[in-house]
């Protein structure tokens, strides 16, 4: 089947010069080979996209920066719509607003804000694509002292599943707009353009402490507390690395000068001796290079084989939990294997969890049991050890999980991201996707089977609702 004419973007297929770099996963564990990119320079070829693959019947998937964990921007022998030639960002000259392309990456903003000294607090990884880190809900280097990223948005443009054009925003479907605040990506439609709140920003202090990796239980207990307890201008990581790195990290950025954060600090360092500590104010830019080279070279990769999973955290780790971190970074299966530690509550937790579709409002903490290898002979060993080492830390978590660090292996997937905001979601995506157009393996439905409810560990009281809201297929027994 050929392509519509009235496509106005441009066309890759198999033999194509760039198709071969246009369909790369970034996980290599999830590479497909789709027939067709169809690469978007406007929101108009966007509509023209969507238009063209119902017309042919075609399944379809969106990219924006194409850092799925899971491959969920590509597909075998489909297509994949290409938002990067919607990369554009842009500050309005009263400095309120910034528009962003629905394929700029987070590097693209933090720059371009940098030099007016403004920012979002975006992601600790600048490579990202900012459409589905923004629809996920937005962690990252400023989320205690500034907020979720989606707590910043103000507007957003997007194509809907008839290939219209909407404007989204409090006062234009703005059930919509809840739902693009956390839903997560690929579910409602095609965001072509985003509009957020920027903040002034100029020097800020980042922090590293190392401990030994014999120090994890007394430097993971240390830091919850101080975390604890910490003022929300703390944004503050843990990295738990396996025991031949020798190594346990906290850092982070500290949304403040070096002067106010020392006295801050002391009480962490005090309670458990570390074997380094440096401390420096920086022009926040710098911070954003300084987190990035702490989170490891994966994201930065051209591809990777990499698996990730996430959990969030209430209450501090209790003995038994600690002594299963240690025992599953005793010899993982591959060297850069990590515990990568969010530290959650402040401005997060001022708004309530219904406020957005971004559920995860009360944690202390965020979970992130990921890793990378390189050969694919050594694939199973480390999807599994995320797997198990997931089953493991269960019982010490809420049972929820982030929709960003999104995990096919996640069993009750459905709950764990949405928990309470489901029902909501599930009308929304019945309203605006009633022929459910936009979908992937974890994408939100507009209707279940009370089984497939209960499969994913949705609570009666919730099955109730979607009952009464019409969003069950079938009996509620």
């Amino acid at each position: 089947m050929a392509t519509p004419s009235a496509f106005s973007g441009s066309v890759l297929t198999p033999g194509d010069d760039g198709f071969e770099a246009a369909q790369v996963t970034w996980n290599a564990c999830y590479s497909s080979r789709p027939r067709e990119v169809m690469v978007c320079h406007d929101a108009a070829s966007v509509a023209e996209a969507v238009r063209s693959v119902r017309e042919r019947g075609l399944p379809f998937r969106v990219r924006s920066g194409g850092h799925s964990m899971c491959g969920l921007s590509n597909l075998d022998d489909g297509v994949i719509i290409d938002l990067g030639g919607l990369g554009g960002v842009e500050l309005t000259p009263d400095r309120q607003t910034v528009r962003i392309g629905g394929g700029a990456r987070l590097a693209d903003v933090y720059n371009t804000l940098w030099d007016h000294r403004l920012t979002v607090p975006a992601g600790t990884c600048p490579r990202i694509g900012v459409g589905g880190h923004v629809l996920g809900g937005g962690m990252g280097v400023l989320s205690r002292s500034r907020g979720a990223l989606v707590d910043h948005l103000t507007a957003l443009e997007m194509v809907d599943a008839e290939g219209r054009l909407l404007r989204v925003s409090e006062d234009e479907n703005p059930d919509l707009f809840w739902a693009c605040r956390g839903g997560g990506g690929g579910n409602f439609g095609i965001v072509t353009a985003y509009e957020l709140r920027p903040t002034p920003i100029d020097d800020v202090t980042i922090f590293t402490v190392s401990w030994t990796w014999s120090q994890l239980p007394d430097a993971v207990r240390a830091w919850q507390r101080w975390l604890g307890s910490a003022e929300s201008r703390i944004n503050s990581f843990l990295s738990l690395f396996p025991q031949q790195q020798d190594m346990v990290v906290a850092f982070g950025v500290f949304d403040g000068p070096a002067a106010d954060f020392r006295p801050l600090l002391a009480p962490l360092t005090a309670e458990v001796a570390p074997e380094a500590e440096v401390v420096e104010e920086v022009p926040f830019i710098q911070a954003v290079d300084t987190v990035e080279a702490l989170q490891g070279e994966a994201a930065a990769a051209e591809q990777v084989r990499a698996q990730g999973s996430s959990a969030i955290i209430a209450n501090p780790l209790n003995d038994e939990a600690l002594a299963t971190l240690q025992e599953f970074l005793t010899d993982p299966p591959s060297h850069r294997a990590e515990v990568a530690v969010y530290g959650m509550g402040g401005v997060i937790g001022e708004r309530e969890r219904g406020d957005t579709a971004f559920v995860h409002r009360t944690g202390l903490m965020a979970f992130e049991y990921r890793t990378d290898w390189d050969s694919p002979e050594d694939d199973r060993l480390n999807l599994d050890w995320v797997t198990r080492l997931r089953h493991a830390m269960a019982e010490h978590t809420t049972g929820a999980a982030y929709v960003n660090t999104i995990d096919l292996a996640l069993e009750n997937w459905l709950w764990a991201y949405y928990e309470e905001n489901l029902p909501r979601l599930m009308a929304v995506k019945r309203r605006y996707d009633p022929e459910n157009v936009f979908h992937h393996p974890h994408s939100i439905p507009g209707s279940l089977t009370a089984e497939a409810a209960r499969a994913h560990g949705v609570p009666e009281a919730t099955l109730k609702r979607l009952h009464d809201d019409g969003l069950l297929d079938g009996p509620l027994d």
